[in-house]
């Protein structure tokens, strides 16, 4: 179902977790030197110094970072990858297309990534830090750039406000605490492993965090398929949302999340 409405499905794998070091990016294990310290390299040997460890935490977005992107588009029912390189463009398709955007925790998650990760390649276009090779544009050019650069982010910010995210709707009906959040995940109420198994959808092919560390160490087939899979997977828990039935929590509790604003309610049968 869906094809030709004009919907996406997305979903991206971060760089790093939010247990990497804010300093170096890299895991806590490695940090030997001592051990809760990581070594930051200056322009000469001179300039190096010790960083405490820090880990990133999840609402570092920008430092965690863009590894894979991925989305399903029910109009030409295909799905399309992206990257750092490609965000942008990515993001002004669907600024151009104003799809409704699906997602599973986007709106915590997978968007504001997207949007801060935008927001410092527009400070690096400011401060004219362009990559090794490449030629640094004019004042003027740069201060365009930028420009248009941040109207994008404000669109989009715009865009995926009004997005469908089905984990917080899951949310609107069961408000968690802060605290009962991360619990509800733990104990596999609410994430997305354990309503896709509810759901007879399967187990996800990667848990939370594997993606990340497989991505870092690049085997990038296994990301790409990791990250469709959660793309997929929302795609399914979507059409059931969108057709009425009710979802199964991890916990066996059945949900019967609302229909997005607009939607016909004769395909919710």
């Amino acid at each position: 179902m869906f094809e030709g409405q004009n919907i996406v499905c997305l979903a991206l794998e971060t760089l790093h977790t939010e247990d990497d070091c804010r300093h170096c990016g890299k895991p806590k294990e490695v940090h030997t030197i001592p051990s809760a310290y990581c070594i930051q390299m200056g322009p000469s040997a001179d300039t190096a110094k010790l960083e405490q460890f820090a880990a990133i935490g999840w609402d570092n977005k920008a430092a965690l970072g863009l590894g894979i992107g991925c989305y399903w588009d029910c109009r030409d029912n295909r799905t399309y990858w992206f990257d750092v390189g490609t965000l942008e463009d990515t993001v002004r398709f669907l600024l151009d297309t104003q799809p409704l955007l699906v997602s599973f925790n986007g709106l915590n998650h997978d968007f504001p990534i997207m949007l801060d990760v935008l927001r410092q390649t527009a400070e690096r276009i400011r401060l004219n830090d362009v990559p090794p090779g490449q030629e640094a544009p004019t004042i003027d050019h740069a201060a365009d750039r930028e420009g248009a650069l941040l109207d994008v982010c404000e669109a989009f910010q715009s865009l995926f406000a009004s997005s469908y995210d089905i984990l917080v709707e899951i949310w609107k009906i069961e408000p968690p605490s802060h605290f009962a959040r991360a619990s509800h995940f733990a104990r596999g109420v609410h994430s997305m492993d354990a309503i896709s198994l509810a759901n007879g959808l399967g187990q996800k092919l990667w848990r939370r965090g594997q993606s990340l560390r497989k991505w870092a160490d690049a085997p990038f087939a296994d990301a790409l398929n990791a990250c469709q899979d959660d793309v997929l997977r929302i795609k399914a828990l979507f059409a059931l949302v969108a057709t009425g039935q009710p979802l199964l929590l991890g916990d066996g509790r059945l949900i019967t999340l609302p229909l997005p604003p607009g939607w016909p309610k004769e395909t919710s049968r």
